[in-house]
């Protein structure tokens, strides 16, 4: 089983084995990593996450703050979209091609956890089908020409 990085702030325990049973590992320092999970409740937190300007996770979902304390990175290169209000607003972006899941928004809650995390997982396995396929392409063009 393909597992994938994520980085998560403000994950319970509980979440946290949902996340791992649907094939992602737990960074527990700030790395690049495939998913990145902020649930940022107070200001002391957004001064980690300004850290994590350099990353460039393949999703990434964040509650807690506005558009334009995003990292500027984030906010030219990936399709972000936004889902609820207030303090329940989520941000979420990709730069992968699969699209992510079309109920995204219904599943940022607490009981959604395995359903969301497992619908994550499958958009990030697809693209590395896509680009595996896309390599094999390519090596097998090169190899034919020989």
């Amino acid at each position: 089983m393909k597992r994938f990085t994520i980085y998560g702030v403000g994950l319970i325990p509980t979440e946290q084995k949902l996340w791992q049973g649907a094939g992602f590992d737990f960074a527990q320092e700030i790395t690049d990593c495939d998913l990145m999970l902020l649930f940022i409740d107070r200001m002391d937190q957004l001064i980690e996450v300004q850290r994590l300007t350099e990353l460039r996770p393949k999703i990434f979902l964040v509650r807690g703050f506005s558009a334009e304390q995003l990292p500027e990175y984030w906010r030219s290169v990936y399709d972000i979209q936004t889902c609820g209000s207030g303090v329940h607003r989520w941000f979420f972006g990709t730069i992968l091609e699969s699209p992510l899941p079309k109920d995204i928004g219904d599943l940022l809650v607490e009981e959604a956890t395995p359903a969301l995390s497992e619908g994550l997982y499958s958009c990030l396995l697809r693209d590395v089908f896509r680009e595996t396929a896309e390599w094999c392409g390519h090596m097998s063009s090169v190899v034919g020409r020989m």
